[in-house]
């Protein structure tokens, strides 16, 4: 990532010096397909977009103090219109501003507030809501509602929801809570005061022991899919990007008859001695392949050694695709043009991506003729 900014010490400062920065906003239609792609882009003349996820005609983007939405409204490919749904979130700290935007159901989108980050927060329909410190939260789709659904933790830079809609979140720090089943309305431990309730109990730690080491744990893709995904020994498996360290760590999570979650630490499914391999963001594809994004810097510590050290890598960056030698190349099944009697076939798709599509879609449309066969499949 190259911008204009990097020696301006103040990030509200670089918000407003910026007129438009260096980065994009890049698709890569077809990613399953053998050799290298080329992505199109989609936005550019961006500043550090720290999280985006797509929707619709268009994508949810995180952009300094601001959750805006950038749309394709002519279906060029190309985003023509902005709109800045939800303005003013904390930006005192780059690595701790809003991130990991998740689609979770009925219409919200879930997200994560790191420890040294507060704002009051401006919603679409002009109402101005607290935020301050760790906080998880969720705001609706046109940007009219924000909720607080839990607190703590310092950095939790991943949101990862199985197939059962159980999700699962991480401190980036190895402090015992290196997996955690995300509990609503619950206060996880922090740096700084961050409660829930006035009188909330704090979180027990959920993974000591586990011991993977690192700084600055940023992702976890969950391995579920028996049709297109890696082999069977693989499956019901956390892969943890760990930047820190230059690896892809293993674990499987147990829940006992209580409810309680407990993680077994597996052979690493990748370690690399490259010392430019930052792997900073996991997840599995529609082909049922695992996707890593690589910051591909030598430095990746954001206080020790100055922004504009020679050694920083200011331009590169790697995708990596991560196929198991018995997964065959997979043709994915385009869910958005499927007709609507489709679409309960590829919900009960072993695939986690396809099966997800589906429900976008039934939501989208509103096909409220599928439910009595959604009860009889419940």
């Amino acid at each position: 990532m190259d911008t204009d900014c990097t020696r301006i010490s103040k990030r509200q400062r670089c918000v407003q010096v910026c007129a438009g920065g260096k980065d994009q906003i890049l698709v890569f239609d077809r990613p399953w397909e053998k050799g290298p792609q080329k992505p199109r882009i989609f936005a550019d003349n961006l500043v550090m977009p720290v999280s985006v996820l797509p929707h619709n005609d268009g994508v949810f983007m995180v952009h300094g103090p601001d959750v805006e939405f950038l749309s394709d409204s002519d279906g060029d490919g190309v985003a023509d219109k902005r709109e800045k749904l939800i303005r003013g979130f904390g930006i005192q700290d780059t690595h701790t501003t809003i991130h990991q935007l998740t689609r979770t159901p009925g219409g919200w989108i879930a997200f994560s507030q790191g420890c040294n980050s507060f704002g009051t927060v401006t919603l679409a329909n002009g109402e101005k809501v607290p935020f301050n410190r760790s906080l998880i939260g969720r705001f609706s789709v046109d940007g009219k509602r924000l909720e607080t659904i839990g607190a703590g933790m310092n950095n939790i830079w991943a949101w990862a929801i199985n197939d059962e809609g159980r999700t699962f979140i991480h401190e980036a720090n190895d402090f015992g809570y290196s997996q955690a089943a995300f509990d609503r309305d619950v206060t996880y431990p922090s740096f700084v005061k961050a409660l829930r309730y006035p009188d909330s109990m704090k979180h027990p730690p959920t993974a000591q022991g586990l011991g993977l080491g690192g700084t600055g744990f940023s992702g976890i893709a969950i391995s579920q899919d028996s049709q297109r995904g890696f082999p069977e020994q693989w499956q019901n498996v956390h892969f943890v990007a760990n930047p820190i360290t230059g690896a892809i760590n293993s674990v499987r999570p147990s829940v006992d008859s209580r409810g309680v979650y407990s993680y077994e630490k597996l052979e690493d499914l990748l370690v690399s001695d490259d010392l430019m391999f930052r792997p900073v963001a996991v997840e599995f594809g529609p082909d049922g392949c695992l996707y890593v994004i690589d910051c591909y810097n030598r430095i990746i510590s954001h206080n020790e050694v100055s922004t504009d050290h020679p050694a920083r890598d200011k331009k590169s960056g790697r995708i990596w695709r991560i196929r198991h030698k018995s997964q065959k190349p997979a043709e994915v099944p385009n869910v958005e043009k499927a007709a609507d009697a489709q679409l309960v076939k590829h919900l009960l798709s072993a695939n986690t991506w396809e099966s997800r599509a589906a429900w976008h879609q039934i939501e989208k449309r509103q096909l409220k003729s599928l439910v009595p066969q959604l009860k009889r499949w419940l």
